[in-house]
């Protein structure tokens, strides 16, 4: 009877404590996670915390964008402290969470928890932590989101040595993603929440189940199913291990290569030739093209006219075999200012331009002498008159003009609109870079360009390196571009050397080759490069593959050999 109380009492016991257990998981259940609790977590780790707080906020930074201050009544505020707040700004990495992911791997970390791969993250031997400002989001004139203000501090192997202040990601977490992770949570059994963090588009928890990852949106791997791997994808809402999470963009990395590979084999065999690749061009760009001397061999001849001294001799000899400038009555007036007509029948002498049937002006009527040089330089978009349909033959061209058509003619007209201001004044620096000028001493804008001078110029031309356009496959995304690079001299040309890259002689001249060779290639790939877009979600916007990027070579002198000073 005795043992039978005892084994009653235990009996007991033993119900009593499944019950009460059973009125816990109940009770945990009974308490769901909010998106408010998962929000609270996330921005719990304030910038006012960080060790290195003092030195961020001190740190000085001069406002670029004085709508973005925080800080309205001080319009210049000298450190970052006066833009942000520290006990509300909140540690975000605006990075895929896969920079912490890969730390979860066995052998690079083995993390068992984000706390744990932020520590590796931050002690590697480069890394950047983000702190984002949780103020209302900036949006710009047009009504697109610009976002808030955060500091990010960088660090070489867990010591801080950078700090600079910006705006943000485009993407603003609202509060329907910390809701939605909420859902996840509580769907999953997870009775335990450690931490929450956040990164570029995506929530991770460190868990009692251990630590996932909930993209806000559905991330599809298009690239897989373009290579022939099936469907891949991570739904937005959903939660995934940490090491799911990383396997699957380890993967995207992958399948990413083979697909960009496939398609490049895809295109080339659809154009046909041999277009070469963005590493085949910077390989070329590297390799600094020959120089040309043209001008050594005049250099100590007897003067051809009676008022040319033996410095300026060699120029004036130069030209004058080239058929470019001669001479009247054994003379050659040196000093005797360039007309535009003047000017436009050298340049289309020294570039073998053959002439036009029209000058394309209203001043210029075909019986003109010069019509027919005026006219090609003008289909050419080298030169575009005085404007009103008028040219002005008879005016004296200026050293900025003379300089501008020179620079055209030999391809640099793109590196003095982009670069340098354009007309005038990035043409006087494009042709000073180039040597153009180096033998007409000082000169004042606008002044007229004497005989002499002119023949300076252009026989400085012929030993400068054209520039022409190479034309290669840049990548999947952005199709075809085109590189502006040193090629031959001018004299290498005229004397039958064959350019590597095509040879434009004005603007308007590149334009329609641009344009015919856009719809060339539409033609040819279009359908190839609509099909990656529509599958993978990469590739221009338009669809067309067109050029996307072009690349300009710095000019540079190609052989300064010493001339003469006017």
């Amino acid at each position: 009877m005795k043992n039978y109380t005892i084994f009653r009492l235990l009996f007991l016991l033993l119900i009593t404590f499944s019950i009460s257990l059973c009125c816990l998981a109940v009770s945990a259940a009974e308490t769901p996670v909010t998106g408010d609790m998962l929000k609270q977590m996330a921005e719990s780790r304030k910038l006012s915390a960080n060790p290195d707080a003092d030195r961020i906020l001190n740190t000085d930074h001069i406002e670029q964008n004085p709508d973005l201050s925080l800080n309205a009544s001080n319009a210049e505020p000298k450190k970052i402290g006066d833009y942000i707040d520290p006990d509300k700004a909140f540690c975000m990495y605006l990075r895929p969470a896969q920079g912490l992911t890969r730390y979860f791997r066995e052998g690079a970390g083995s993390a068992e928890s984000f706390a744990e791969a932020f520590e590796l993250f931050k002690n590697s031997e480069y890394c950047d932590t983000e702190y984002w400002q949780p103020v209302e989001p900036f949006y710009d004139a047009n009504g697109e989101l610009m976002n808030a203000r955060c500091v990010q501090a960088q660090y070489d192997l867990g010591r801080l040595n950078n700090v600079t202040l910006g705006t943000a990601a485009d993407f603003w977490f609202e509060d329907k993603y910390y809701d939605l992770a909420a859902e996840a949570v509580n769907k999953s059994g997870i009775s335990r929440i450690d931490a929450v963090y956040t990164f570029g588009s995506e929530i991770a928890p460190d868990t009692d189940k251990g630590s996932f990852v909930m993209p806000c949106e559905t991330v599809k791997d298009g690239c897989a199913e373009y290579a022939g791997y099936g469907e891949r994808s991570l739904e937005g809402g959903a939660l995934y291990t940490a090491l799911e999470y990383d396997s699957f963009y380890s993967l995207m990395s992958q399948y990413a290569a083979v697909a960009s590979e496939l398609f490049e084999n895809r295109v080339r065999e659809a154009i046909g030739g041999t277009m070469i690749s963005q590493a085949e061009m910077e390989t070329t760009a590297q390799r600094p093209p020959e120089d040309s001397d043209s001008f050594s061999e005049y250099i100590g001849t007897e003067p051809r006219y009676a008022d040319i001294t033996k410095a300026q001799a060699a120029v004036t000899n130069q030209l004058s075999d080239l058929g470019v400038i001669t001479g009247e009555g054994g003379m050659f007036y040196p000093d005797k200012t360039v007309t535009r007509a003047e000017i436009a029948a050298m340049l289309c002498r020294l570039f073998d331009i053959g002439l036009a049937e029209a000058s394309g002006f209203s001043d210029v009527p075909s019986g003109h002498w010069a019509a027919g040089y005026i006219g090609a330089l003008a289909q050419k978009g080298v030169i575009s008159g005085l404007g009103n349909g008028v040219f002005g033959p008879d005016e004296a061209v200026t050293c900025e003009q003379a300089a501008k058509m020179i620079e055209n003619l030999l391809g640099y007209t793109d590196h003095a609109a982009l670069t340098y201001g354009g007309y005038p004044q990035g043409n006087v620096v494009i042709a000073a870079m180039l040597g153009l000028t180096d033998d007409l001493g000082n000169f004042d804008s606008g002044d007229p360009l004497s005989r002499i001078g002119a023949a300076c110029m252009l026989s400085r031309a012929l030993d400068t390196h054209i520039l022409t356009e190479s034309y290669y496959f840049a990548s999947p995304s952005l199709g075809f571009g085109s590189a502006a690079m040193a090629d031959g001299t001018l004299a290498q040309y005229r004397d039958g050397a064959e350019l590597k890259g095509v040879y434009h002689t004005g603007e308007a001249e590149r334009e329609a080759y641009d344009e015919a060779a856009a719809e060339e290639l539409d033609e040819k790939c279009g359908d190839i490069f609509r099909e990656y877009r529509d599958i993978t979600g990469n590739g221009p916007a338009s669809g067309k593959p067109g050029f996307g990027i072009r690349n300009i070579s710095a000019p540079s002198k190609s052989n300064p050999i010493p001339r003469i000073t006017t």
